[in-house]
């Protein structure tokens, strides 16, 4: 099991390779978008991240004004973002009952829900610390993506510490029943070194996984299109097309608490 903390500590510690830690200038403009259209829908200016990673979104969210806070399950996991002097505590939000004293006017979970094994708990849990009218904002891999159905069992999500996958229908469904009103769900990015390595028969461990650092070639891919003009394009116009299919890699899920603020 890797939902109690001491696992938590051993397993995600060194989840992430240095270079995924470190803040990524695609990133800073990402985030500068998110926290644009947060704060076009939120009510107010207050923030609550759930699996923070290294902090990059809350500290920006910080210098642009907004009142932060930000959870991970382990101390280890917390460290960078108390090394930035940010708001932040380690355990679970909901049996911890961590920041239930506050109120969000936005939250923000972004590659998280995957790792739950019960995340109707989790998000009634951010939707009861949100205001009413309050703006969810979600990230998750997309079981429909054309990589699923490409790769089958050697896609590099059916991973174990991937306990949650879900299609868009699935991903709505999970927003309302656990107090929000969907507002959009579409698919968006093509893992293509992932395609390519696994394609050209990539190694694997003896049980037909392709063995893939996903976070790792996330962060070079986003390098690579940072550098390049043309790359940026080219992406902007498949993301279009996965919007349109829903076979993107990733989801990506707005709702809003229900309630009139």
């Amino acid at each position: 099991m890797l939902t109690e903390p001491p696992a938590f500590d051993t397993y995600y510690g060194g989840y992430f390779p240095e270079g995924v830690r470190r803040d990524s200038p695609l990133l800073a403009r990402r985030y500068r978008d998110l926290l644009a259209g947060l704060g076009n829908l939120a009510p107010g200016r207050r923030l609550l991240e759930v699996g923070f990673g290294n902090g990059q979104l809350l500290a920006q969210a910080r210098d642009g004004g907004w009142e932060i806070a930000g959870t991970e399950l382990s101390e280890a996991q917390v460290a960078p973002g108390r090394a930035r002097g940010l708001d932040v505590a380690a355990g679970d939000l909901v049996r911890d009952g961590l920041y239930l004293d506050r109120r969000f006017d936005a939250a923000v979970l972004i590659e998280v829900v995957e790792h739950l094994p019960d995340p109707t708990e989790t998000l009634r849990g951010v939707a009861e610390r949100l205001v009413p009218g309050g703006v969810l904002y979600v990230t998750t891999p997309n079981v429909g993506a054309l990589s699923r159905r490409l790769l089958g069992g050697r896609w590099s999500v059916f991973d174990r510490e991937h306990v949650t996958l879900m299609g868009p229908r699935a991903l709505k469904a999970l927003l309302r029943r656990s107090g929000f009103r969907p507002l959009s769900v579409r698919s968006r990015n093509l893992n293509i070194a992932e395609l390519r390595q696994a394609l050209r028969g990539g190694s694997d461990g003896g049980d037909g996984h392709v063995r893939f650092d996903r976070p790792a070639a996330a962060a070079d891919l986003r390098d690579r299109i940072e550098a390049s003009g043309p790359l940026r394009a080219t992406k902007a116009v498949a993301n279009s097309v996965l919007g349109a299919t829903g076979a993107g890699d990733t989801l990506v899920a707005w709702a809003r608490r229900e309630g009139t603020p």
